[in-house]
């Protein structure tokens, strides 16, 4: 018995028009968004003094600047506004909330968690609890 590769379906329309496989277009938006997600991770460089928190994932590296806070607060992260989001992480502004909201849950997991955490329009800032 002959080993066949499969043959993918080309659909036309009525005039010959090759129609797009939306459902291989989905399956390779879907598969990207698993990697970004499954990739993601923050590093930091600098000290507790001050320094930079950044993100990874699969195609991305976002660098943002710490600095240790005063009184209540322990330390703050420098976040873009959502008008400078774009320009200053290359990343569109649908991802910022996602994004943001990684980078402050996984610094508090790793470095903060005797603190909270607020994300404000241009920082991330941890208080103690």
């Amino acid at each position: 018995m002959m080993n066949k590769k499969a043959k993918r379906i080309v659909y036309k329309d009525g005039f010959g028009n090759i129609i797009p496989d939306e459902d291989l277009i989905l399956r390779e938006k879907l598969n990207k968004e698993l990697q970004q997600k499954f990739s993601r991770r923050v590093e930091y460089t600098g000290n507790v003094r001050s320094g930079s928190v950044i993100y990874i994932d699969s195609d991305t590296r976002i660098e943002f600047y710490h600095e240790m806070g005063g009184g209540n607060c322990l330390v703050y992260i420098d976040i873009p506004t959502e008008a400078q989001w774009v320009a200053f992480t290359k990343t569109p502004l649908a991802r910022r909330k996602e994004i943001l909201e990684f980078v402050a849950a996984t610094v508090q997991a790793q470095q903060a968690s005797n603190c909270y955490f607020e994300i404000k329009e241009n920082s991330i800032t941890y208080y103690y609890k």
